[in-house]
């Protein structure tokens, strides 16, 4: 009989996870594994970007940067209402702030 490490709950035949939580079952057949370095859990990001390269990273953040802040400058020229004038402002201030921080990310990385 499997043993939900997490519940406790029993199971037999086949059944790899606990139906009620997903945890793995324990086989009290098979001896557990030495301990060894502790495996740290990727998270969804890492998991996506964990081949990619850093540089590659900043100069997609920085090119991402570049196109929010010329539309936030089209934004500024085009926009009729003051609210989303002031939204446009706000896009074009942190996307600057953004390209100033990949620029020097790239200069330090020497990526370019």
């Amino acid at each position: 009989m499997k043993k939900c490490t997490y519940c406790g709950k029993e199971y037999g035949g086949d059944q790899t996870n606990c139906l009620v939580d997903g945890e793995p079952l324990l086989d009290p057949d098979i001896p557990p594994l030495p301990a060894g370095p502790a495996v740290k859990r990727l998270g969804w990001f890492e998991e996506q970007f964990a081949s990619t390269s850093r540089a590659t990273l900043v100069i997609a953040t920085f090119l991402l940067a570049v196109v929010v802040f010329g539309a936030g400058i089209l934004g500024l020229i085009f926009c009729k209402s003051e609210k989303a004038r002031g939204n446009a402002a706000f896009a074009t201030a942190i996307s600057a702030g953004f390209m100033v921080a990949g620029g020097i990310l790239i200069a330090l990385l020497r990526v370019v």
